[in-house]
Order: C-alpha cells, then sequence, then structure tokens
C-alpha cells in the first residue's frame, strides 16, 4: 500500500483537489484583471509552497491529422503560500489575476 501512495504522489494524481470560481465575463477594457476564489481540499497530508495561476486561451484550426492547437499566455501569477493541509482539510483563498 506504501508503495502504490509513494508512486500516486510521483504522479501527481494524489494531493489536492482544487476548484476555482470565476465569473463566466470579464470585460478586459474596465476590469484587466479575473477576480475569484480557490477552493482546496486536502487528500491526503500535504504542503503547500506556491501556487501558479495562468490565464491561457487554445485556439483549435484544422481536424485529424492537419488540426493545429496554438496556445496564448494572457496572463500569469506566482502566488507565495507556505501552509500544511491535513486530510480532508478545506481551505478558500481569494485571488486576482492581471491579464
Amino acid at each position: 500500500m506504501i508503495i502504490f501512495k509513494g508512486l500516486k504522489k510521483l504522479l501527481g494524481i494524489e494531493g489536492v483537489v482544487v476548484e476555482m470560481q470565476i465569473p463566466r465575463e470579464v470585460k478586459a477594457r474596465h476590469d484587466n484583471k479575473v477576480n475569484g476564489v480557490l477552493h482546496l481540499i486536502a487528500k491526503g497530508d500535504i504542503k503547500i509552497t506556491s501556487i501558479e495561476f495562468k490565464l491561457i486561451e487554445r485556439y483549435k484550426k484544422g481536424r485529424k491529422d492537419v488540426k493545429l492547437i496554438h496556445e496564448y499566455l494572457f496572463g500569469s501569477k506566482l502566488r507565495k503560500q507556505n501552509f500544511e493541509l491535513n486530510k480532508a482539510d478545506k481551505r478558500t483563498l481569494p485571488f486576482d489575476l492581471p491579464f
């Protein structure tokens, strides 16, 4: 059992469930940032040292073998944190992401 737990942790399968609450629409001309709330739910004992937010637009064109996917980074923010979550602990963090 311990071997599988270590393997899950290595692959990033076990750790934290992340839920985000963000508005459906953001007016770029007025706000220039996205405000939201991040909900973290621990699946095991874990230490959080940082959280990185990225706003990426994916543009897909073409079909099957000639399908192209472009990604455009509109904003990113690294938030330094330092806290621990025990199994089933919940933490709510408000955030803003300028773009």
